[in-house]
């Protein structure tokens, strides 16, 4: 995989084509499974069954109002609802739905004078429009997460990037001194990326970083944060993760990480540096350059994962 090239003359093209691309994907451009598809689509069968009850009762409030009174906006509310807030399908379904009810409220309805094929026909028609809907507001809602993701997330891998990280990591710091729980970031070099780069191409490089963050999502649990702060650099933040936590973490890293060189054809080495907090720092940035002190201690030592304290711990 190589990075997605943006287009200088044409950056609105582009947004439109990720953010389509974001719709009709679960995961990442790396095929690393994206962090935000996967929350999302957690939802989306919730959100599909609230508007799909949605749609019945307009059908109801239909059958009780008769013909001379118009629902057609309240059909269309949880067709919106679904697209925007669950996903593409969640959309498509409601529309569909909605369609099927409305024909039905209409020829339940007494003393209806529309042949039934025209009645079929005028379902047809709705369902259209409906979906047409679904798709306009489920590829703007795409846009704008696109727009507000972007400035947070790394186009290679998918994951957070440094700004996401620390703006996610303050929170977890500040719920975790509350809680009074431990907090445990571990950080992976990727060491001579450039060296790599030189030898074998761009696209090699890339696959070293492809491999490396898909060995990080593999050792994450799925409250983790991990994210690629730099051009060879990730971290994982574990919060509530204590002392034998972290030294599991730094066994599993060392083991996959160990086998890249196998998978992307020519020889990677990784630094790794783990480093465990009972009580977190009043910052999370504090903890991110903590960690990446010691990545850059570790670098000239060949030696396995280093697993230090956080020098305000108790």
């Amino acid at each position: 995989p190589t990075m997605t090239s943006v287009s200088a003359t044409n950056p609105r093209l582009h947004q439109v084509r990720m953010a389509v691309s974001q719709m009709t994907s679960p995961t990442g451009s790396t095929g690393l499974p994206s962090i935000h598809a996967r929350q999302r689509s957690a939802q989306s069968g919730s959100i599909l069954l609230l508007c799909v009850l949605a749609s019945l009762l307009v059908g109801l409030l239909a059958l009780i109002a008769g013909r001379d009174v118009s629902v057609l906006a309240l059909y269309v509310v949880p067709v919106a609802v679904a697209a925007w807030f669950g996903s593409l399908a969640s959309g498509t379904a409601t529309a569909i739905v909605a369609a099927v009810i409305w024909f039905f409220a209409q020829v339940l309805l007494p003393d209806n004078p529309v042949p039934g094929s025209t009645e079929a026909w005028n379902a047809l028609m709705r369902a259209v429009v409906f979906i047409f809907i679904a798709l306009t507001t489920g590829l703007l809602q795409s846009v704008i997460t696109y727009q507000r993701r972007s400035a947070t997330t790394d186009p290679v891998t998918g994951l957070e990037n440094r700004a996401g990280l620390i703006e996610r990591t303050a929170a977890l710091v500040t719920a975790c001194r509350h809680a009074g729980r431990p907090i445990t970031i571990a950080s992976v070099d990727i060491r001579a990326l450039r060296d790599i780069n030189a030898a074998y191409g761009q696209q090699r490089g890339d696959v070293v970083v492809t491999l490396t963050a898909r060995a990080l999502w593999q050792v994450a649990r799925a409250e983790d944060i991990v994210a690629r702060l730099d051009g060879d650099q990730f971290a994982i933040v574990l919060p509530g993760a204590g002392e034998s936590e972290a030294r599991r973490l730094a066994d599993e890293l060392h083991t996959r990480l160990s086998d890249i060189s196998h998978q992307a054809g020519c020889s990677v080495s990784h630094t790794i540096a783990v480093l465990h907090a009972e009580q977190p720092p009043l910052l999370g940035d504090e903890l991110i350059h903590a960690v990446e002190a010691a990545v850059r201690a570790l670098r000239d030592n060949p030696a396995g994962p280093g697993i230090s304290r956080f020098p305000t711990a108790a």
